[in-house]
């Protein structure tokens, strides 16, 4: 079984997955042969794709975490906000995650636009118990969290749709709108008298963050509850990871790369270790390019999330990325999203970019990556391409001040950390600094933030993603609105 993107279905193809589809809850079933009329249901309700069988990829086994009509059910409880069938829903999927003797969560989920919210709150339910065993909660706790995540966004039935599903950048009273929602959520839940208050609390704070710039209450990590911080961590994974209207998804490395990215300010570091070890960030079964170039498919995981074993197209031979013996390879693209999309995220920040063109960005790596780097910014910004550590060094003495550094780790004469180090400490203005790497070592990422970096950036990275990321750093060292 392989996942093929929706512009790449075929009339002819087979259906590999059942599909709950449109707020009538049908489903299409595994095996049916897709036609024109199919496809065409796809693209116009907004599906990144789906599974097929096919003899290539016969080998390839994708086990599903929970049944499809305990999804089922699950979806149409959310949809009618009927707490007791959330209840029981939650029990179900707890019991079926639990019978999964090595649980590994491939839930790259087929849904439309429309059924996004519904499908989320069962996605987020998944994960959630998924992380809560791996971290060994107990069966009321696991109880609890199945409960609270499925609930978690309830309050939303309460937002207008016009704002739930706007285009363009929230205004100061509709982001307060959307604030309340936690709020709304638990107020539904008050209606049942079977919700325990373990549960509540979790559902109203699992927009807090760990240093205290969360919501509604802006509690520090310290004062949040441990089922909040699971449901925060993989409410946001699965929203990253989705297809809205006015956004495409993010790949799930680039969404762990975020999750990381964000650990001990905004996400509790032990929920993210938990995570790796049963969420994926190359779901089976999605086509992915080496970096050799050689395409394949992702055939299994092993021990390191970003490393799987890879079934090759041009021999059908299978490569262990986590094998030392291909340590120099490493995965550069999946065929998971659509080509980059520009021009909608630039319109909607328009004036926010004005502001940060004045702003010089200086680039530091080989002339392949700084090249790309270049390419992606340099409409929004002044860059400055800066080839090594002697002319890094070179221009901070002599050259204008830049206001940001992207450093590529993988510096072809040395290492970037090195390179940090070192200039660190002989340049007394040090300008602030992102760094990127093709490799998501925690222990590296852990390094480069000791060292002062203000980002990690996982390559390969699209263009639009490495400008949001660029975007977020100035706006919070230069209070740039």
């Amino acid at each position: 079984m392989r996942f093929i993107a929706t512009a790449d279905l075929k009339p002819g193809m087979v259906l590999g997955r059942d599909i709950i589809r449109d707020s009538k809850l049908s489903m299409l079933k595994k095996g049916i042969v897709l036609t024109d009329e199919y496809i065409k249901y796809f693209k116009e309700n907004g599906y990144m794709g789906i599974y097929v069988l096919d003899e290539f990829s016969k080998d390839i086994e994708i086990e599903d975490t929970v049944r499809p009509e305990v999804f089922q059910e699950g979806i149409k409880a959310v949809e009618e906000n009927n707490v007791g069938a959330l209840v029981n829903t939650s029990v179900t999927i707890v019991q079926d995650v639990f019978e999964k003797k090595d649980l590994s969560v491939d839930l790259f989920d087929l849904r439309s636009f429309d059924d996004y919210t519904y499908h989320h709150s069962v996605n987020v339910a998944v994960y959630a118990v998924a992380v809560g065993r791996a971290m060994n909660l107990d069966k009321e706790n696991i109880k609890y969290l199945s409960e609270a995540a499925i609930a978690h966004d309830l309050g939303k039935s309460k937002i207008p749709k016009e704002i739930l599903n706007k285009h363009g950048k929230l205004t100061d009273e509709e982001y307060k709108i959307m604030q309340a929602h936690p709020e709304k959520s638990v107020e539904i839940l008050n209606q049942s008298p079977m919700i325990s208050a373990y549960v509540k609390q979790a559902v109203l704070m699992h927009h807090e963050n760990e240093n205290g710039s969360g919501y509604p209450l802006h509690k520090e990590g310290k004062d949040i509850p441990l089922l909040a911080k699971i449901i925060h961590v993989v409410d946001v994974y699965d929203a990253l990871t989705s297809r809205r209207p006015y956004k495409d998804p993010y790949p799930p490395a680039n969404a762990y790369e975020y999750l990381v990215g964000g650990a001990g300010n905004l996400f509790d570091r032990k929920v993210l270790d938990a995570m790796e070890t049963v969420i994926p960030a190359y779901p089976t079964g999605i086509n992915v390019i080496l970096s050799n170039g050689q395409p394949g498919i992702v055939a299994r995981h092993t021990d390191n999330i970003m490393r799987p074993v890879v079934k090759l197209y041009s021999d059908g031979t299978f490569v262990d990325l986590n094998d030392p013996a291909n340590q120099d390879l490493s995965i550069t693209s999946s065929g998971i999203l659509q080509a980059d999309y520009t021009g909608e995220v630039e319109e909607l920040n328009e004036d926010r970019q004005r502001k940060s063109m004045k702003k010089t960005v200086g680039i530091v790596g080989d002339m392949v990556s700084a090249s790309h780097v270049n390419d992606a910014l340099n409409a929004f910004y002044k860059t400055v391409v800066i080839n090594g550590a002697d002319a890094l060094a070179a221009y901070l003495r002599d050259g204008e001040p830049l206001n940001l550094l992207i450093i590529d780790i993988d510096l072809p004469e040395m290492k970037g950390m090195d390179l940090v180090m070192g200039l660190r400490k002989i340049v007394l203005d040090f300008p602030p600094f992102m760094i990127m790497s093709s490799s998501m070592s925690r222990n590296m990422v852990m390094l480069a933030l000791k060292a002062g970096a203000s980002d990690f950036i996982l390559k390969p990275v699209k263009p639009n993603y490495l400008r949001e990321r660029v975007n977020q750093v100035i706006e919070k060292i230069y209070d740039v609105d």
